[in-house]
């Protein structure tokens, strides 16, 4: 299991397109289990509804944990979507 923490870099938040292109990604990588968590609260990344649900504005601050066979792709992956300006 792979833990890191982001600070949102998506200048209009976490919002459905950003989410989109989460589902996406994550969908194609083998992985056991995508939590995000912020202010004591965790949610599963491969569900729209509850990330989007989180409503994460531009830099906020929030953790990730990942883990499966592809873990190390998933954080590359999300290194690159939540440092992304514009989406």
């Amino acid at each position: 299991m792979i833990t890191k923490e982001y600070k949102l870099r998506i200048e209009k938040g976490l919002h459905a397109r950003p989410c989109s292109a989460l589902m996406a990604g994550l969908q194609k990588l083998n992985l056991e289990s995508t939590i995000l968590i912020w202010n004591d609260k965790k949610v599963n990344m491969r569900s729209i509804m509850e990330t989007l649900m989180f409503s994460l504005t531009y830099l906020a601050t929030f953790s990730v944990e990942v883990s499966g066979p592809d873990e190390k792709k998933a954080i590359e992956f999300l290194d690159i979507l939540f440092n992304t300006v514009d989406l």
